[in-house]
Formats: C-alpha cells, structure tokens, sequence
C-alpha cells in the first residue's frame, strides 16, 4: 500500500503516468495508469545529494514541470535550487542555485541563487519560470545553461522585496 505525505506537485508524462512531488517524503514518485507507484528519485530522507534514484536527496521538493524531451525540473524548495532528473533511472543533478544556501543573485546557473523556490512552468520557448516564493520574485532560467534572470518583482531579495504594486518587471511587487 503506497502511502503519499505531502504531494505539493503533479505532471503527466506523456505514457499516461504521474509524476508526483512527494514533499515531507522528500521524493518524487511515478503512479502509473494502473495505480502502480515507484519511486524515481530521493528515498524519503531529507538532504541535499545528487545522485541516482534513491543516492539522490532533495529537502521538501515543491514543483514540477517535465521538458519536451522528457527531462523533469523540480523546485528544491528548502535546497534553495532547481533540480534535472532523467525519467530512466532517476539522476539528479543541480541545474542552477548552490544547495542549502539562500539568495537572490542572477547570473550563471553556478552563481544564481533562489529563497524557496515552489512553482514551475515551461515558457514557449522551453525555458523555465520559477515562483521564487522567498524573494517574492518571479525568475526565468534558460535552457539548457541555466542562466538565472527576474522577470517580475524584486531582486532585492528577502523581506526587502515584498510588497504589491502593479508594474513592469522588477518595479512590480
């Protein structure tokens, strides 16, 4: 009997199976057509490794969103980082933000840096937008380098960005 502890994200991939954002269980899992659930990637231990299947370890993962060549981006929400996982066997890599360690900084996916990542959405032209919930932002990462850019609201970061107002790009709050 599968048991789920906090599912804070879904996708479909294109088989007809569930991904499934397992947060407390710090994991994401597959349900298939018929009811099945594996698990993908993390093994219900928070950490923050990267690695295959269940070496992998993600701290209360939030969003997920799967790439049109069937990569899965998820938000690490207490890493502070976007994470890849292949649908095969499970690898997890960091694709941008430095795990475990909070921020507000653009630029390359190395030097970027998120507070609390949870949504994600796929744009037109495959690039990533994150709710970046801790820096009151909305971020794009390009695909494939992961270059980090705001989009809308602060890049001040923290607490100093808060705030709602109507705007163009970063005077919007």
């Amino acid at each position: 009997e599968a048991r789920f502890n906090l599912i804070s994200g879904l996708a479909l991939e294109g088989g007809g199976s569930v991904l499934v954002i397992d947060g407390l269980n710090h994991s994401v899992r597959r349900v298939s057509p018929h009811g099945q659930v594996t698990t993908v990637a993390g093994n219900g231990k928070q950490g923050f490794a990267d690695g295959v299947g269940d070496a992998a370890r993600f701290h209360w993962p939030g969003g997920i969103e799967i790439g049109s060549r069937g990569l899965i981006y998820v938000t690490d929400s207490h890493n502070h980082c976007i994470r890849t996982v292949q649908p095969a066997d499970g690898t997890v890599s960091t694709l941008c933000g430095k795990g475990k360690e909070a921020g507000c900084v653009n630029g390359p996916a190395a030097e970027a840096r998120f507070w609390y990542p949870t949504g994600l959405a796929l744009d037109m032209n495959e690039d990533l937008i994150v709710a970046d919930c801790g820096n009151h932002s909305v971020r794009k990462v390009a695909l494939p380098d992961g270059r980090v850019t705001t989009v809308a609201g602060s890049v001040e970061g923290g607490d100093a960005g808060q705030g709602y107002a109507d705007g163009t790009g970063t005077a919007a709050r």
